[in-house]
């Protein structure tokens, strides 16, 4: 299985074999290659509050502001409970502040994010930290 059954989005599984093919994109075509870590904060203690229902519509609503938040050509995987990762082809570094901000003032849940420009060299578990 490549999706999250929940967001419809791709899966940790997925994310491996997309990272690879648009690394090699980006290296081709000279674009820069970032990538967004996404952590929506207080999912724990929102189902633990209100219900594993409510839990999964906040994850929902964030998806929905993440797909329209980005490109239509961005990726977005889930890969953990409450984590996402995004890949976006042309986009600086530089340009992620921007991003973040944009999601997080269409929402109302907390969302940490860390980004990473990707090379050539670096693989994907090293782009997510471990």
């Amino acid at each position: 299985a490549l999706s999250d059954a929940l967001t419809g989005l791709g899966n940790r599984h997925a994310l491996k074999e997309s990272f690879a093919k648009i690394r090699a994109q980006a290296e081709r075509l000279g674009l820069p290659l970032t990538l967004i870590y996404w952590d929506m904060d207080g999912l724990k203690r929102l189902n633990d509050q209100f219900g594993h229902a409510a839990g999964d519509q906040a994850l929902k609503i964030l998806v929905t502001t993440l797909r329209s938040a980005f490109r239509q050509e961005d990726q977005i995987f889930r890969i953990g409970g409450d984590e996402f990762v995004s890949l976006h082809l042309g986009l600086e570094l530089s340009e992620v502040s921007e991003l973040v901000q944009r999601v997080r003032s269409q929402i109302h849940v907390e969302v940490s994010a860390g980004a990473v420009a990707i090379t050539p060299q670096l693989d994907l578990e090293t782009a997510l930290g471990g």
